[in-house]
């Protein structure tokens, strides 16, 4: 059972990064269309993947479980984000026109 808790808490981490960062890829679109510094984008892009990609890492090391199997679960993961057909579509609609509103605030912001 122990084993299982390890995927679980591993599951739960991509995914919750997977909804994360398909909410900064909508907001990343919408504040293209204005005029938005380029080091906010920039620096956004390194702290998801400095969150990301040793975050798995910490978690494979500290919970040893293979990467093999680590590497099957995240991909599974990232699949479910991208083509689960029923709460999907909510949610990415949900993001979409959230991430829209938050950017005509954050291009109000730097006009100022």
């Amino acid at each position: 059972m122990y084993a299982y808790g390890k995927i679980i808490v591993l599951l739960l981490y991509n995914f919750i990064l997977s909804l994360l960062t398909y909410y900064w890829l909508r907001l990343l679109y919408w504040l293209s269309e204005g005029n938005v510094p380029l080091f906010l984008v920039i620096a956004s892009l390194v702290l998801m993947l400095l969150a990301w990609i040793p975050g798995n890492l910490l978690f494979i090391k500290r919970m040893k479980i293979r990467v093999s199997h680590a590497l099957l679960w995240i991909g599974l993961v990232i699949l479910i984000v991208l083509y689960e057909p029923i709460v999907m579509p909510l949610y990415k609609h949900a993001v979409n026109h959230q991430a829209m509103l938050q950017s005509f605030d954050i291009l109000l912001y730097f006009r100022k």
